[in-house]
């Protein structure tokens, strides 16, 4: 399995390279200290590469440049964001840039490696507290909008409710505890393609374009505790 830890900071660098090479076995590591360097690593090994753990602000590129040219150019490699900052409006960026989870720097290292086999399995991961704060945030959002009047949020709660089904909201719990479509099939016993056609069911239902949206939104309309 090939890693690359994309950080400008050697000491982050090292810490991340003892505890993957402390769990997961055949491990080869790439390094970067800045933009281009991550991407001379990632062409000279896309076929081979099967993680990048990529610091938010790298030298030598702009805000969520190299993110995005990661994600369009190499759509195959999942990409962890490993940052210092836990701001909800950065993780959102970075979801729709592509991202497949969102790590603070001051994550413990066995919940770094969750969250890489998490990735690694097809799943995306993200902070608890991110997807509280965000759901909260949400909830306070739509209680303004109701208060001025211009929202239709109890129909639509209610129509939402009533169409979600059983096998759904089995689903939508897996999504909410990270699972990947593999767990999420081995958990509820149905295939995986059957598995995909209900998260595309519930994004429909939803208006969610990522498992973080749906699950947010779910736990907004009630439909998740």
């Amino acid at each position: 399995m090939n890693i690359l830890i994309a950080d400008d900071h050697q000491l982050i660098r090292e810490g991340l390279r003892y505890s993957l090479e402390r769990h997961f076995d055949d491990l080869t590591i790439f390094e970067a200290k800045d933009g281009s360097e991550v991407i001379d690593v990632v062409a000279s090994h896309q076929r081979s590469m099967n993680l990048i753990l990529l610091d938010l602000y790298m030298p030598g590129v702009q805000g969520f440049s190299l993110l995005s040219t990661l994600c369009d150019g190499y759509p195959e490699i999942p990409v962890l964001l490993v940052s210092a900052t836990n701001d909800p409006d950065l993780m959102h960026k970075a979801l729709d840039c592509g991202a497949s989870g969102f790590l603070t720097k001051d994550t413990a290292n066995d919940i770094i490696i969750q969250a890489i086999r998490l990735v690694l399995a097809g799943g995306v991961y993200l902070p608890p507290s991110i997807i509280n704060r965000l759901s909260d945030e949400g909830t306070a959002s739509d209680t303004g909008a109701r208060n001025g009047g211009h929202d239709d949020g109890s129909s639509r709660t209610l129509r939402i409710r009533k169409q979600i089904t059983r096998r759904q909201r089995q689903v939508l719990v897996q999504l909410r505890n990270g699972k990947s479509n593999r767990d999420i099939s081995a958990s509820l016993h149905l295939s995986e393609s059957t598995i995909k056609g209900h998260i595309a069911a519930i994004f429909k239902l939803l208006g969610a374009t990522n498992r973080i949206q749906a699950v947010i939104e779910a736990q907004k309309l009630g439909i998740l505790f």
